[in-house]
């Protein structure tokens, strides 16, 4: 008889799409905490560059990792492939040319064994090209309303995916606050671990006017704002299209906007 080898812990899933040099960057972060505990799930969507070539080379031979190339629908497809394919208790996704943090997301995987949730979620690195300097990027469940988890820094039971049918491939760009706001509606757990765990690097599909479109449309579809709030909203991100507000000013004006948050603590002290 053949050995029994128990599932993973975690798998992490990277989905690519002719991104070769940012998937590099990401598979080098996560191969130093792959074990028994933590399987790596790259899921390229048929790349017509280096990717798979990267992949390979980098992977080659890995008992803890695995390849799948084929073509796919859109990032929320893929990501849904990513659950469906494993076989672990839990999974997370890092977005391709993002990074982990690798102490940090060892003690979020520690965390998994000793204490129970359906959803942990932690802190976020933001960096932005140019901008030496990293934010610490944190949100709540209970800011749902307007904003949502940062993804990267999730870890989500692969059951709880199971249970809410996965990402709505419907939405494009934001389906995974669409995602988190219906497992809080469903009573999932939610538990936060203070780690940085992953860096995020601005200017991905995230990013831009289109995105503010669908949170809009979130919002109105789960009942957080009415037709004018949704108007509103539609509005002002057809207005930040044409404006001057790049990533890198946005950037600067949240260091800035953390600096000056930082010093009326120190002075109300």
């Amino acid at each position: 008889m053949g050995d029994c080898v128990p599932p993973p812990l975690l798998t992490i899933v990277t989905v690519n799409k002719n991104n070769a040099n940012g998937l590099r960057r990401t598979i080098l972060s996560i191969l130093p905490i792959l074990s028994g505990k933590v399987h790596y799930l790259v899921m390229d969507g048929a790349s017509e560059d280096a990717s798979l070539d990267v992949a390979r080379s980098l992977l080659a031979g890995h008992k803890h990792a695995s390849i799948v190339s084929e073509r796919d629908s859109g990032i929320y497809q893929a990501m849904n492939k990513g659950w469906q394919q494993s076989r672990s208790e839990y999974v997370a996704y890092i977005n391709s040319g993002d990074e982990i943090v690798q102490d940090a997301y060892t003690r979020l995987v520690s965390a998994l064994e000793s204490r129970a949730a359906d959803i942990f979620y932690a802190r976020l690195l933001l960096a932005c090209a140019g901008v030496a300097d990293l934010v610490t990027h944190e949100r709540h469940p209970e800011q749902f309303k307007s904003d949502t988890l940062p993804h990267p820094a999730t870890v989500v039971r692969r059951s709880t995916f199971d249970r809410l049918g996965g990402f709505d491939q419907r939405f494009r760009i934001a389906a995974d606050r669409d995602f988190f706001i219906r497992a809080q509606k469903e009573g999932f757990s939610f538990l936060h671990v203070p780690e940085a765990v992953a860096v995020f690097y601005l200017g991905g599909a995230s990013a831009g006017w289109r995105a503010g479109l669908e949170s809009a449309a979130i919002s109105r579809r789960h009942g957080y704002i009415g037709f004018w709030g949704w108007l509103g909203r539609v509005a002002w991100s057809r207005l930040t299209r044409s404006s001057l507000m790049t990533e890198e000013r946005v950037f600067r004006l949240l260091q800035r906007w953390r600096g000056l948050a930082a010093s009326a603590r120190r002075i109300i002290r």
